[in-house]
């Protein structure tokens, strides 16, 4: 007969498949860069060390010289995972039902345990590694290393509006983190449901004997869910529910700009040991919308004509009434002050989504098994692991509630995530 804890240890298992089947950004991230992998598992820590590969170029020295390789670490982007995320969720078990009954309530309950922490934790993937600007200082210089992506492509229709997701993205994508030096493998696109949809309409498909023998056709055909990945463009291509897009400022009303001028004292790349610049642009305009904010998307270009560029705002001056970005064209090269023009006017447009590409060295994450309950205090918990990806879940059951004829199973998941070097991510944007 089985025994409570090996049931529990069931459970924790059931937990973790449900979480897992419908999981997008869990299944792409970075677990074997801790300094100390048996750390991952074996203790509790609230943080955990990570250090991505070294970025950049290596030393040149002439072999006769007698010069001494410098063994300098200013090309590691040091990473701090945080582990500040309890997801859980839980149902009681009324012991008043009918053995049977409870077999099924256990059974409904762990689905929608997975589902809801499932839904949560690849909402923390997106919203703190794609879409978070925060720790951008308001003040003084700014070392970007770490941190969510800058570089973004985009496509437009005639008129100025944004365009359905199409394979041009991805085209641009692969682009982007080509010229980067990014790792060709492990290169991931997520993508809305909908903009799933709007490329699988746009992609070519074939049928029959000739679809077997085209890679992912048949997936195309048939549709593409949730936590399915088909390689296309250099990427393992998928759909996930969590990514979501931008709210208009002002309406998406655009402004004039009075002054376009290259940033040369405020932001440099973060992980070389000489700084070089961003290729930070200052934009000022007569006066500055107080509805504007950091990380929002903005648009340069002119009104009801494709645009020039967008780029995510990094710093607003209301002093000067100028803001900080970095420009992006189409494709996703950056764009120096000079190619832009007063006639270009600045706007918070509305983007229905913002999809991600990126390499899994960039997505850090961490996850711990919590202090199982001290005997005799009416509880009892079990923990399982999926070793490859590091992802722990916790199943507990507390002590009889006597007045309520009731007993709680609640299901864990501790864990945290911070982006790695941002140059190994990018934004695509589409309707």
């Amino acid at each position: 007969m089985e025994s409570t804890l090996e049931r529990l240890y069931t459970l924790a298992s059931y937990t973790l498949k449900q979480l897992w089947g419908t999981g997008s950004y869990s299944k792409t991230t970075a677990t074997s860069l801790e300094l100390d992998p048996s750390r991952v598992y074996d203790e509790y820590n609230e943080a955990t060390i990570l250090r991505p590969k070294k970025r950049g170029a290596a030393q040149d020295i002439d072999p006769r010289s007698g010069d001494e390789i410098q063994l300098n670490e200013s090309n590691v982007v040091a990473v701090k995972v945080e582990l500040n995320h309890l997801f859980s969720d839980g149902f009681p078990r009324y012991l008043m039902d009918a053995p049977r009954q409870q077999t099924t309530l256990v059974r409904y309950g762990i689905q929608g345990t997975g589902n809801t922490i499932g839904s949560s934790f690849e909402r923390m993937f997106y919203d703190e590694c794609f879409r978070d600007y925060s720790q951008v200082s308001p003040v003084g210089t700014v070392q970007y290393a770490k941190g969510a992506p800058l570089q973004l492509a985009f496509k437009e229709q005639l008129n100025g509006v944004l365009a359905p997701f199409a394979p041009d993205h991805l085209v641009h994508a692969n682009s982007i983190l080509g010229a980067a030096d990014v790792p060709t493998m492990d290169r991931f696109a997520l993508v809305s449901a909908f903009s799933a949809g709007d490329w699988a309409l746009a992609a070519p498909t074939a049928e029959g004997q000739s679809g077997a023998n085209v890679g992912g056709s048949l997936v195309v055909a048939q549709g593409l869910q949730q936590g399915q990945f088909i390689p296309r463009s250099g990427f393992r291509f998928g759909p996930s529910n969590t990514i979501n897009g931008q709210e208009p400022v002002n309406g998406g009303v655009s402004e004039a700009i009075t002054a376009i001028a290259a940033d040369t004292s405020v932001f440099f790349d973060g992980d070389e040991a000489v700084p070089t610049l961003l290729g930070a642009v200052q934009f000022t305009m007569a006066a500055l919308n107080p509805n504007l904010a950091v990380g929002q998307i903005a648009r340069l270009g002119p009104d009801n004509a494709p645009a020039t560029a967008y780029g995510v705002i990094l710093r607003l001056d209301s002093g000067s009434n100028s803001v900080y970005l970095v420009p992006y064209n189409h494709k996703g090269q950056k764009l120096v002050a000079a190619k832009l023009t007063l006639a270009d006017r600045f706007s918070v447009p509305s983007i229905p989504y913002v999809n991600t590409v990126h390499q899994r060295e960039f997505l850090q994450f961490a996850s711990r098994p919590l202090t199982p309950p001290a005997p005799g205090s009416g509880g009892i918990m079990a923990s399982q692991v999926l070793p490859d990806y590091g992802v722990t879940v916790n199943f507990a059951i507390g002590g009889y509630i006597a007045t309520k004829l009731q007993q709680p199973y609640v299901a864990t998941l501790l864990c945290g995530c911070q982006p790695s070097d941002h140059r190994q991510a990018a934004l695509l944007l589409s309707a």
